[in-house]
């Protein structure tokens, strides 16, 4: 989980801060389903 949390704040730091940011659709669209997961995960650890 860490290595997709790192690869979300990369890519949000990208977006935030550069220029000109292209994301591929088909990539942060696979991104989807491992967010759930992460998500639930850190629900698991509060509650």
């Amino acid at each position: 989980m860490g290595k997709f949390y790192d690869k979300l704040f990369d890519t949000r730091q990208k977006g935030d801060y550069a220029d000109l940011v292209y994301f591929d659709k088909k990539e942060v669209g696979s991104w989807f389903d491992e967010a759930k997961k992460f998500i639930s995960s850190i629900k698991n650890i509060i509650e």
